[in-house]
């Protein structure tokens, strides 16, 4: 651990056994715990962890803890108010608690209320541009609203609709590429300009392709559109790309892709495709869970990806987690 990471586990501890003394205003052993630059405290068969930065995946560094140290009640302590990491921590079936810093004192995270994604746009105009994506061999995504086209996971136009509630298709690679396209590009004939931004990205994430950013990007939902084209592959007969909890910020950030089909016998079964070692994927399931109600869940990885930590946390969920490994078309 470097020097600056010491010092900032050493201040977040000090924060952490001031708030817990005060919370519990009882004569009670606090033991460090080890956790790299979070604050990690033992109190009783009890753990309280206060997580150093990137605070939207606090969550999956807590459930690490939880399956490592089996607590009687894991605590995590943020610094703002996320009713949606207590609506995922109540999910799992041992106990976790979601607290927010309030000045001096620990305040209880109501946890927030499962919602259903927005509907997208219909309409003549719509169909006509949904044609368009189909005839360039474009995947369609329909995802918290939105109506997105993909080649191989990654987004390569998107269906927009203006105030004047006019429809448009914008051409690029996630919404900044779109915008700038738009300003140089904005001549060409929409179906062209789509056939053009289709077969680059296609030429680009192949398993032949050099090495290019285009071919970093998205990976998880890459391996998604092969498990979407071939269901057989985790064993089912039907699939279908779903929205995840919370929608996308943009297409360069990490973040696990998910479907729902069913099994063999009619049961609902969930989809989750993650690459690399994305802890994440374990609360995204668990709010997936409320609110598509599956039997049990499949995730979708490379084979070098599936390591014991992800066996650990998947043993959280409240429905049996099966693993199926499976190579990327990606270069290598």
């Amino acid at each position: 651990m470097s020097v600056d990471a010491d010092r900032l586990r050493h201040l977040n501890e000090i924060k952490l056994r001031a708030l817990v003394r005060r919370h519990l205003d009882a004569p009670i052993e606090l033991v460090s715990v080890a956790a790299g630059s979070s604050a990690v405290l033992r109190a009783g068969d009890e753990l309280w962890l206060h997580p150093a930065g990137e605070p939207e995946r606090a969550l999956g560094r807590a459930l690490v803890l939880l399956a490592r140290y089996s607590p009687a009640v894991l605590h995590l302590v943020l610094d703002d108010e996320s009713p949606l990491d207590a609506r995922r921590a109540a999910v799992f079936n041992r106990p976790v608690k979601v607290w927010r810093v309030d000045g001096a004192v620990l305040v209880p995270v109501v946890a927030g209320v499962v919602t259903s994604p927005a509907d997208p746009p219909v309409g003549e105009a719509t169909r006509l541009l949904v044609e368009m994506l189909e005839a360039a061999d474009v995947d369609v995504v329909v995802e918290h609203g939105l109506i997105i086209g993909e080649v191989r996971g990654l987004e390569v136009a998107r269906v927009r609709v203006d105030a004047d509630g006019r429809t448009n298709l914008d051409i690029g690679v996630g919404r900044f590429d779109q915008e700038a396209a738009a300003l140089i590009h904005g001549d060409k004939p929409t179906a062209v300009a789509l056939a053009d931004a289709a077969s680059l990205v296609r030429s680009l994430r192949a398993p032949d392709a050099a090495p290019h950013p285009v071919n970093r990007l998205a990976r998880e939902r890459w391996l998604r559109s092969q498990v979407l084209a071939d269901p057989a592959l985790v064993g089912l007969g039907e699939l279908g790309a779903i929205s995840p909890p919370v929608a996308r910020r943009n297409v360069k950030d990490p973040a696990p892709a998910a479907a729902i089909g069913i099994g063999p016998g009619g049961e609902i079964v969930l989809v989750i495709c993650t690459v690399g070692i994305d802890l994440d994927w374990v609360p995204i399931a668990a709010d997936l869970v409320l609110r598509e109600r599956p039997e049990r869940i499949v995730t979708v990885l490379p084979s070098r990806d599936l390591l014991s930590v992800q066996h650990e946390l998947a043993s959280l969920l409240p429905v049996p987690v099966h693993f199926v490994t499976l190579e990327g078309d990606w270069p290598v």
